[in-house]
């Protein structure tokens, strides 16, 4: 009924001495204490001695307050007094505390677990223990959707899940929208689309490197909603000038830049790659651009077919001649900057009548977007794209998401400019090709979503 005193003493040798009187003090008695569910904190009066299940000595022959807490449960509070050397069993059944859940799930048979647990699928209410449980929701073909949820025990909850198809959760983590390191805004396109590039013979102004042939886009892209600035490319390039025509000049901030070589615009595209830490998509050998790499997803200039289909098929499927509704010429109104009445004095031709505004470029964006919210593809300058140059014999195949000819000493140039305004020009079928500087000529930004085929 004592507890073992023990200690070491020294004594020397030939010598007697007397100990002090030893004391024994009244052993502790041990209390077992148990819970269902087990993990209860343990308190005896203010201190935490553990988690059940767990034996505690007391000191005997006086009461103890023990309580047990457990996240989700009610408090239990038990006394309990000890003998000597005795033993006592504590065995307390925690009381949860319920909150209610209302789930409603999409797909109605999508699969539910609680805390890895399956329960019956589908929409349902939960009633839980008031604490933190892992819900996950799982359906075959289906992004898992896997979240923490507490119930609270004052109220009903509600929760909505709707799971999205793999597909929709692929292009969830896509944004609709992006912007270059330089500050292009780029649009996401996902065009699943055939159409006919070039222009039918009987078209007033066809020329003949316009045949037609039908093309077939797939793969995601994104393209430029303007085309790109003095400001953005002199990022790359803090010495670039675009100049001046007449005194007009073509070398501010927001005006599209200009006199530029394909190589140029090609280049300042992998700069922008490298800014944003993607492989380029330009492949260079000796500080020229020698080829492409179509598995990256790295800025770029748009291909032929994707300027074609983003200029001149609308949202609807309907195939424009000119960049305004109407097949009219010359303009019915003003739509974009092209060669007007204010350039007439250092230009061999201009539009008659026609006056919007700008004798040269003007900022990018000024005029009305087309359907697809695309700035300029009719004027303000030609634009660069990434093609070599063809003319292409008519052919029976439908090419898939086509880059064009492997080779040539020309690239394509699409669109009408400021400096042009004829018939011919200012179709969106009419395509010019070059290598060098022009002082109308620009480019706009285009790159992959992903390598082809990622998408599910």
């Amino acid at each position: 009924g004592f507890k073992t005193w023990e200690r070491q003493v020294t004594i020397e040798a030939g010598t007697q001495t007397s100990y002090p009187p030893i004391v024994l003090a009244v052993a502790d008695g041990d209390v077992r204490i148990t819970s269902s569910p087990a993990g209860a904190g343990v308190t005896v009066g203010d201190e935490f001695r553990g988690t059940t299940p767990l034996t505690v000595p007391l000191a005997p022959l006086e009461p103890h307050r023990v309580e047990l807490f457990l996240e989700g449960y009610r408090r239990a509070v038990r006394n309990v007094e000890v003998e000597p050397d005795g033993a006592a069993a504590i065995q307390v059944e925690l009381s949860p505390i319920i909150g209610r859940i209302r789930l409603s799930v999409t797909p109605a048979d999508a699969e539910l677990l609680v805390d890895g647990r399956p329960r019956t699928p589908g929409s349902q209410t939960l009633a839980l223990i008031a604490r933190e449980h892992q819900l996950t929701v799982r359906k075959a073909g289906y992004e898992t959707r896997e979240m923490t949820i507490t119930p609270r025990p004052d109220r009903e909850q509600s929760l909505t899940i709707d799971l999205m198809t793999l597909d929709e959760a692929y292009w969830a983590t896509r944004p609709p929208r992006t912007t270059s390191p330089a500050g292009s805004e780029l649009k996401l396109f996902r065009p699943q689309a055939e159409f006919t590039m070039g222009a039918p013979r009987r078209q007033p102004g066809r020329r003949a490197n316009e045949v037609e042939r039908r093309v077939r886009l797939e793969r995601p892209f994104y393209i430029g909603v303007r085309e790109v600035t003095n400001e953005e490319f002199r990022r790359f390039d803090p010495g670039h000038s675009s100049r001046a025509v007449r005194n007009q000049t073509l070398d501010m901030r927001d005006q599209p830049v200009a006199n530029i070589s394909w190589q140029q615009a090609a280049k300042y595209c992998n700069w922008l790659s490298a800014q944003a830490g993607l492989s380029p998509f330009y492949l260079e050998e000796n500080g020229l651009i020698a080829g492409v790499d179509v598995n990256s997803s790295g800025f770029r200039l748009p291909t032929e077919a994707e300027w074609a289909w983003a200029a001149k098929v609308t949202t609807g499927g309907d195939t424009l001649v000119f960049p305004w509704a109407e097949d009219l010429y010359p303009p019915p109104r003003v739509t974009g900057n092209y060669a007007d009445r204010n350039a007439s004095n250092f230009l061999n031709f201009t539009l008659p009548g026609y006056d919007d505004g700008y004798a040269v470029s003007a900022p990018v964006g000024t005029f009305p977007a087309n359907d697809k919210g695309l700035f300029d593809m009719g004027g303000n300058v030609a634009e660069w794209v990434s093609d070599y140059f063809e003319i292409a014999a008519s052919r029976g195949e439908t090419p898939l998401d086509p880059l064009g000819p492997e080779s040539g000493n020309r690239r394509v140039i699409r669109g009408a400019s400021w400096a042009l305004g004829s018939r011919s020009e200012l179709r969106l079928s009419y395509r010019d090709a070059g290598t060098d500087e022009r002082m109308d000529v620009g480019f706009r930004l285009a790159r992959y979503v992903d390598r082809p085929g990622a998408q599910p």
